[in-house]
């Protein structure tokens, strides 16, 4: 699995037992002091707050972009930042200005898990495999590094080994890694034609590309977003307001954020969706669409 990551980023791979124990390894390796600011995007996958958190690192986070819903922007303020986890949300490439927060950006990749334009620019790459995640392995996180003498050192701050059967549904989702996101990919361009009659706004498809962790639909107002959710609820339809985790305070208030969690709702994309399931959600949206378009 390593060798198969490593060659698909170009990098060297190092598994680790989880996302707590990859941080404690770059804490080590890159020295960073405890109480260091590391620069992270809205909507930060819990893992990894926890994960800065147990290694005595505060997290600064920054605000979406109001057009994108999922787009980080950088972070201003006057201390500079150790680093900057810069994340791939919703498998949408991060924008430019995610670039320019700091010296040493690291990518968080779950979300892209094979190559794009625009991603695996950073040196140092971290791709989890949380349950819930594109690909899973039983919480076991990888990280790749351009640099072969850090890398050699990362390996051997490296303190277990992930679990065997961690590894095996690991090996697992990575052998069927092409046809997961190509499923996906279905599922979103059929959602993409979706007739929404100006009722809601679909997410941004680049001609450069993007995978598709969520399908993330933006509406007018919160009671319209309500409203379209309890009307796919009643048909067993399970769509979800996200982002299906709590938010830390400090995130939940910034502007960008709130909105997006007020204004959001994600559709059923995974991979295991078949088409019957995936025309009957559509037929559902089209209901409503053409119901709301008539008040």
């Amino acid at each position: 699995m390593e060798a198969h990551c490593g060659a698909l980023w170009n990098r060297h791979a190092i598994a680790f037992v989880d996302a707590e124990a990859a941080m404690d390894a770059l804490k080590q390796v890159l020295e960073w002091p405890d109480g260091a600011q590391l620069g992270v995007d809205a909507l930060l996958e819990p893992a990894w707050r926890e994960a800065l958190s147990a290694h005595w690192l505060r997290a600064v986070v920054s605000d979406i972009d109001a057009n994108g819903h999922t787009a980080p922007v950088s972070a201003t303020q006057a201390t500079p930042l150790t680093a900057h986890l810069i994340q791939h949300t919703d498998g949408l490439p991060a924008p430019e200005s995610a670039w320019r927060a700091s010296d040493c950006p690291i990518e968080i990749i779950s979300d892209v898990p094979t190559p794009l334009p625009g991603v695996g620019r950073a040196s140092i790459l971290l791709l989890s495999m949380d349950p819930g995640q594109m690909l899973q392995g039983g919480g076991l996180c990888l990280l790749l590094d351009a640099d072969s003498e850090r890398a050699a050192a990362l390996r051997a701050a490296r303190t277990e080994l992930p679990a065997t059967l961690a590894c095996a549904l690991a090996r697992s989702q990575w052998a069927q890694v092409q046809h997961l996101l190509a499923r996906r990919a279905q599922t979103a361009m059929a959602y993409a034609r979706l007739r929404h009659r100006g009722l809601f706004t679909l997410p941004p498809v680049p001609a450069s590309g993007r995978h598709w962790r969520h399908f993330t639909l933006a509406f007018e107002s919160t009671a319209q977003r309500d409203d379209f959710l309890a009307f796919l609820n009643r048909a067993q339809i399970h769509a979800a307001a996200p982002p299906g985790w709590a938010l830390a305070p400090d995130e939940a208030a910034l502007p960008g954020v709130n909105r997006w969690l007020r204004h959001s709702l994600r559709l059923p994309i995974y991979a295991a969706l078949d088409d019957a399931e995936r025309k009957r959600v559509i037929n559902r949206i089209h209901r409503w669409s053409e119901r709301n378009d008539n008040r």
